[in-house]
């Protein structure tokens, strides 16, 4: 994908991988605090476009997940 919004995020996380809302925390410049697989997380890291960037903390197993625009 090229270009993906807030909102556009939002709505690929729900379809594509069934991640909802109450998953995350919503921020000004993106989400926080997804808890995810490796699998959801390299599926993320392929589908965005370089808008976004993507940051990582593994805990036992899954991955705390924040990604936000770049500036």
């Amino acid at each position: 994908m090229k270009f993906i919004t807030i909102n556009g995020l939002r709505n690929l996380l729900k379809l594509k991988f069934d991640i909802t809302e109450e998953m995350y925390e919503l921020t000004e410049q993106g989400i926080a605090k997804l808890i995810a697989g490796e699998d959801t997380l390299s599926g993320i890291k392929q589908m965005l476009s370089p808008n976004w960037k993507v940051q990582e903390k593994e805990l036992d197993g899954k991955y705390e997940i924040s990604i936000t625009l770049n500036k």
